[in-house]
């Protein structure tokens, strides 16, 4: 089995999230993945996104880690769709920004349902649901 931290590569947000995922999969003697879906791979690579993103590769190999950079469209089904592939059965993500219309990735990921436990980290809190 694994961890994973599902990721805005482009965000230099992510190192917190990549942190923790990577000290789980430590802890628990697995590997960790780092899922990062864009709907076009052009997009994570350049602009000024670009110095994020190497910062972002960075880290996650520093951590033991392995990217996992996908095309698609449906960020949350996609995300789950490489969870189970790389075998997870731990999956990490973040709250999100409140949205006014629709659900953050976190809600879209937990109201699917996947096979795995999916842990979300915000501020101050962590949610765990099965």
């Amino acid at each position: 089995m694994s961890v994973a931290a599902a990721v805005d590569i482009t965000s230099p947000e992510a190192g917190p999230l990549i942190a923790t995922a990577s000290m789980a999969a430590q802890r628990r003697g697995e590997h960790c993945y780092v899922i990062s879906i864009a709907p076009s791979l052009r997009e994570v690579d350049g602009g000024e996104s670009n110095e994020v993103v190497s910062r972002n590769l960075e880290l996650i190999a520093a951590r033991n880690a392995s990217p996992v950079l996908l095309e698609g469209n449906d960020v949350a089904r996609c995300v789950i769709a490489a969870a189970a592939l790389f075998g997870v059965d731990m999956l990490f993500v973040g709250n999100g920004r409140p949205r006014l219309l629709g659900r953050t990735i976190a809600e879209k990921i937990l109201h699917l349902a996947p096979p795995f436990e999916v842990v979300v980290v915000g501020r101050g809190r962590v949610q765990t649901a099965l």
